[in-house]
Parts: C-alpha cells; structure tokens; sequence
C-alpha cells in the first residue's frame, strides 16, 4: 500500500506501518470505537454516496476524543514543513495545539496567527510563543486582517496558510449544536469543505 508495510504488530517495525480491519454492521459505533483508540482520524472529503454514514467527519470530531485530520485531494509533499495554527482564545483551540505538539516539534517553521476581530489584540499570541519554546517549538506571530468585512475568517486563515506555503493548518474544532442537528457552521464547517491542504482539527 504505497511502499507502507503491512503489519499486525508493532514488532520489527521502526517506521510508518498499517493494518486493515474489516467490520461489519454498527457503522457508526465501530468508526467511534477504532477513532476514539488512534492517535487520530485521517479523513478525505465524501464525493460519492457510500456506506458510510453522511456525518462522518462531524461524527468522529465530536465524538471520538481525538484528533481528525481533513486530507486534500492532493497529497502534500510533507505536513512538517511549514505549519500554520490558527489560535483563538478556546479551549477547543487549546486541545488542538496540545494534539499537534508532536508535529510541531518537527516542522522547520510554525506560525501562530489569529484573525483580528473585535476585540482580539496580538498579546495573546505573544504569550503563547513565548511559553511554546519550553517545547522546542519556535514560533512566529501574525494577526491576520481580513481582506474586507465580507472575507470570512475561515478565507483569512486559508488565505495566510496557502500564502506561507503551509503543508497543514491546525485549529480548535467548534460545534454550536448538538450533533444530530447540522453542527457546524462558520469556520469549522468552511475549513472542512474548501481547505486545499490537510486540516488538523479537534473539537
């Protein structure tokens, strides 16, 4: 699969390695079940009808706990090069940089930005750099302005990612509702939909 070995154990395996599973019926409990056991979900966007549930990406970002990653149609050619984190003062966006620690750790550059709204100054961004260091994380600062009133925050931090050359943005995950009930909108939802790299997202 790819040159990625095929293994049922960890042993003798120093790199990346994979597992098929098969299952049947329960889908939804079972993709929770495996997700809420991984390091985190990588997930393309849905282009046809399938078997799996219409929700999906909403299901396992509210439900499984951990991680899931939004993969572009294209591959990138690494997610450590340059890493963009879109931070606002949220627990979600809190849980989502803890998450990503290990690959902040080994991106060549990291750039922290937020989208100047009413309100919002840069010295949260300036205090965060400042204490991400004590994890041998070097950070660069930048408080986006959005083009127009009319450019959403989800374009801004699209626009900065694709203008910094970032092989992954990283963000807090937000649900306004319950999940039966069209959950996301705003940001969450217009970076699932339209973002051209990999989106790092917890809720």
């Amino acid at each position: 699969m790819n040159g990625i070995p095929m293994q049922s154990s960890p042993e003798d395996c120093a790199g990346v390695s994979a597992q098929h599973l098969g299952e049947t019926d329960q889908a939804e409990a079972r993709l929770l079940f495996h997700a809420r056991h991984r390091d985190l979900t990588v997930l393309g966007r849905p282009h046809t009808h399938d078997l799996l549930v219409d929700n999906v990406i909403e299901l396992l970002l509210m439900g499984s706990g951990r991680p899931v990653v939004i993969a572009p149609e294209s591959s990138p050619t690494a997610v450590t090069g340059t890493i963009v984190v879109g931070w606002k003062e949220t627990a979600e966006a809190a849980r989502a940089l803890g998450a990503a620690m290990p690959l902040l750790q080994r991106a060549r550059r990291v750039i922290l930005v937020t989208v100047a709204e009413e309100s919002v100054t840069a010295e949260p961004l300036t205090h965060l750099a400042q204490l991400l260091k004590w994890h041998r994380v070097a950070v660069e600062t930048r408080l986006l302005e959005p083009k127009s009133r009319k450019h959403s925050t989800a374009a801004t931090l699209l626009d900065a990612a694709a203008s910094l050359g970032a092989g992954l943005l990283v963000a807090g995950g937000y649900g306004r509702r319950p999940l039966r009930e069209a959950v996301f909108g705003g940001v969450t939802q217009a970076l699932i939909e339209h973002a051209q790299l990999p989106v790092f997202l917890l809720h």
